[in-house]
């Protein structure tokens, strides 16, 4: 018994060319003459229902942490995909509800290391989940990272300070890991790579 595959609309027609994402010409090819059509896709913009819990929202629109890229988009990603409230965690962060909220600020560049693992034991996740790249190259060693840097383009520390307007001194405690690089500067270095 043979099974009747039904074609779809549109399986026959191919692409003779596309004016937009949404408008295309499309041909076929029948009994030796080609035929053409017009093909408007519509889209609708989808609407998020107003009945439906905050947590639930938020996942509607970020459905995975993978496509979050900063470390305070996935302390909240991770807040609502676990239902809780953010006093919630500040209290067992044992902190005031609004300190903890600036931990989900998009505009707050770093959240301690202590407070990621507080927060990793309790959503039960490894903590480099909750870090973007600024975050996973201070946990990674900030230290060796800048050093090897250092040392692939043949500066001193007096030169890479010169070239990033700092004193040698702070390029020393980057290295040495006794202060912390901000986000600022490390972006310049190893994404917008400023002194290659």
């Amino acid at each position: 018994m043979k099974k009747e595959v039904k074609n779809t609309p549109f399986s026959s027609w191919n692409v003779y060319r596309q004016f937009s994402n949404q408008l295309l010409l499309l041909y076929k090819e029948e009994h030796g003459r080609l035929t053409y059509k017009v093909q408007y896709i519509l889209t609708f913009p989808f609407k998020i229902p107003s009945w439906l819990p905050a947590h639930e929202k938020y996942l509607l629109v970020y459905s995975s942490p993978d496509c979050l890229e900063k470390t305070s988009q996935k302390i909240r990603y991770f807040r609502h995909k676990n239902c809780m409230y953010a006093k919630d965690v500040a209290k067992y962060l044992g902190m005031d509800r609004t300190n903890y909220g600036h931990y989900e600020e998009v505009a707050y560049e770093y959240c301690p290391l202590a407070i990621l693992e507080k927060l990793a034991t309790l959503y039960h996740i490894p903590v480099t989940d909750l870090m973007d790249d600024y975050h996973l190259f201070l946990y990674n060693g900030q230290g060796n990272r800048v050093l090897q840097y250092r040392k692939n383009l043949h500066l001193t520390q007096q030169e890479m300070a010169d070239k990033l307007g700092v004193n040698r001194t702070t390029v020393r405690l980057w290295e040495k890991e006794f202060h912390r690089m901000t986000r600022p500067t490390y972006e310049a270095l190893f994404i917008q790579k400023i002194l290659e």
